[in-house]
């Protein structure tokens, strides 16, 4: 009797046709493989389930001599992890497959609760990040917060087209990274559930005035979840973190959680520094990525200041 391995395919739905010493095999791809021999018996070898998905890549490491680990996310399976095998071989099929930020239909063999890539049909590949450091850090620090946030097996279709949305505009050199990074942060704590409070007192939840006396401003407060009354800060003064926003930086945290990422429009500093400082409190963990985006930040502060100090002694 003739042996043929399983192989996964494509689609399960395809049939495929092949000519063995003058005879003619059918080929039907599903959980099992089905295979008739000139109308005779068939015959059926079991072979792994198969999982097709939208996916974009999170993280890749190396494993072993030629392989890689893959973290994925998937809008109807959430976080995935898959094995790539032989993909860091020269003329390797897959390898474009195993890079961080490649998106397309990835098709998994599933077998004992492990996958394997089998195939991938290529998406976009944003390869607009590669251009800018700031832009390329930016964009692993978004990887980093959606495979914080994504769980395994639970679809997530709003996680997944933010990311899709903050990586394409990250891609266009006209949207400063920084002002992606800004609004990017406000639309992720809006979908995991810690929107901050910008019409009351997140303290008191009093819907009085909660504008500072004697200042035109307003007092955020990332522990407490937002903006808070003055009653509030005499009652707890001397609180770490506290930080004092004007009327128009208020208005701005307003309207960004309905504004598209690629807005061109540059955010202040300040903005994404409340911003940041509000995701850390409510979401107490440190990625290397934002430890280097402050790192670029403070070395073009110093570069600003050094070429406006040379500038104008000449």
């Amino acid at each position: 009797m003739l042996k043929i391995t399983p192989v996964v395919y494509m689609h399960l739905s395809h049939i495929l046709w092949l000519r063995f010493f003058g005879h003619d095999f059918t080929i039907i791809i599903c959980h099992t493989l089905e295979i008739v021999n000139g109308g005779g018996a068939c015959y059926n070898t079991p072979m792994s389930q198969t999982i097709s998905t939208q996916a974009i890549v999170l993280r890749a490491a190396d494993y072993g001599e030629a392989d890689r680990m893959l973290t994925l996310l998937s809008p109807e399976h959430g976080k995935i992890s898959a094995k790539v095998r032989g993909c860091r071989k020269a003329g390797a099929k897959l390898a474009a497959a195993a890079q961080v930020f490649q998106s397309g239909e990835y098709f998994f063999a599933q077998k004992s609760g492990r996958l394997t890539l089998a195939q991938c049909l290529p998406g976009e590949g944003y390869y607009g990040l590669r251009q800018s450091l700031p832009g390329l850090t930016t964009a692993a620090y978004f990887c980093n917060l959606c495979e914080e946030a994504a769980l395994p097996g639970q679809s997530d279709p709003e996680l997944y087209n933010l990311l899709r949305e903050g990586l394409a505009a990250l891609c266009q050199p006209e949207a400063p990274p920084n002002s992606v990074r800004g609004r990017f942060l406000m639309r992720f704590l809006v979908h995991q559930g810690y929107a901050p409070r910008l019409d009351f007192c997140a303290s008191c939840h009093s819907p009085a005035e909660i504008t500072l006396p004697r200042y035109t401003g307003y007092a955020w407060d990332p522990q407490a979840g937002g903006l808070i009354c003055y009653d509030c800060i005499k009652k707890q003064p001397g609180i770490a973190g506290r930080m004092r926003l004007s009327a128009d930086d208020v208005t701005t945290l307003r309207d960004l959680q309905y504004k598209p990422l690629n807005d061109q429009a540059e955010l202040l500093p300040n903005i994404i520094d409340a911003l940041q400082a509000f995701l850390h409190a409510h979401m107490d963990r440190r990625f290397h990525s934002l430890e280097m985006l402050s790192a670029l930040s403070s070395f073009s502060t110093v570069a600003h200041s050094t070429r406006r100090s040379t500038s104008s002694s000449t």
